[in-house]
């Protein structure tokens, strides 16, 4: 409420360390729960097709092709990176045109590594249902429990669960204090200062 913008970057920061770190601490938890580890992980993968990421098939039909993901990526991502009042509240606030260029690189690459992660996440509890009865029959509306399921029930004598449950908040609040903040900013401005 008090801080502005760097109260809100700092608890960006915050927010992405404990999401990525829960992320981390389950990744490697799940992996001890594999028998076999990263290479039965590797193997069930490739068997089932799960590292297929680039079918170059142009079909407009298909959706999981390489042109299918790309598209997605134009439409539905770069306009957030470019033309949103959050994203373009960041770009102005930094001292120099420099600087805005290095943070918009650092999102770039640390967007790639925690879609990496994320990625390991999902690949290892494939693995990890694979070896135990496969995956559990969910709900249509439920199809994306599957980690929230894993943790309460494979996880939970580890006592995980409100690590999850703080990385969920984390990233919920993440997207809500920016959006706030950038409200704020444009109602003072516009608004009252118009």
């Amino acid at each position: 409420v008090l801080g502005g913008i760097q109260a809100v970057i700092w608890t960006d920061v915050l927010q992405t360390v404990t999401l990525g770190g829960g992320m981390l601490v389950v990744l490697l938890l799940a992996v001890n729960q594999v028998d076999g580890g990263w290479v039965a992980v590797v193997q069930l993968g490739n068997q089932h097709g799960r590292f297929e990421m680039f079918n170059m098939d142009f079909d407009l039909a298909e959706r999981s092709t390489f042109y299918a993901g790309c598209a997605f990526g134009l439409f539905m991502y770069l306009p957030g990176y470019t033309t949103s009042q959050v994203t373009a509240q960041r770009y102005v606030c930094m001292p120099s045109l420099r600087h805005a260029r290095r943070a918009l690189a650092i999102h770039a690459v640390s967007i790639t590594l925690v879609c990496l992660l994320f990625f390991l996440v999902g690949a290892t509890l494939f693995a990890y249902y694979q070896q135990h009865g496969g995956l559990p029959e969910l709900p249509e509306k439920k199809q994306d429990q599957i980690m929230p399921l894993f943790v309460t029930t494979a996880l939970s004598q580890v006592g995980l669960i409100g690590l999850l449950v703080a990385g969920l908040f984390a990233a919920a609040t993440s997207t809500v204090d920016s959006g706030i903040n950038s409200l704020t900013a444009v109602v003072v401005y516009d608004w009252l200062s118009g």
